[in-house]
């Protein structure tokens, strides 16, 4: 297996549209790009989402981290994350959160 290295300002954007939630404009968007894609068994991508998007309960076959680099939400209707903190998701764990309501989260 070899190293792969990426330039972020390379990856292509994907675009979905937004879940809906309180306070989330018409139209908006959720943009992501993949930085692997099962690579040593590894996906990761970063994710930019409106304020107010809510990412309804779900899990994945696979651990997860997740890393606020800006904004915040509220993580499983109890704790709110910001700019910093993260959270590690084991697989098949059910899980959900809404995005703070004052500025996308990324």
């Amino acid at each position: 297996m070899s190293i792969q290295l990426s330039a972020f300002s390379e990856l292509p954007w994907e675009e979905g549209r937004a879940a809906t939630g309180e306070g989330v404009a018409p139209g908006s968007v959720v943009r992501r790009k993949w930085l692997a894609r099962g690579q040593a068994g590894l996906f990761a991508q970063h994710v930019q989402m409106p304020a107010g998007n809510v990412v309804q309960t779900h899990s994945h076959d696979r651990d997860e981290l997740m890393v606020v680099l800006r904004g915040g939400c509220r993580f499983d209707e109890r704790v709110d994350l910001g700019p910093g903190d993260s959270a590690v998701v084991p697989a098949d764990s059910q899980y959900g959160f809404v995005v703070g309501a004052d500025d996308e989260a990324i």
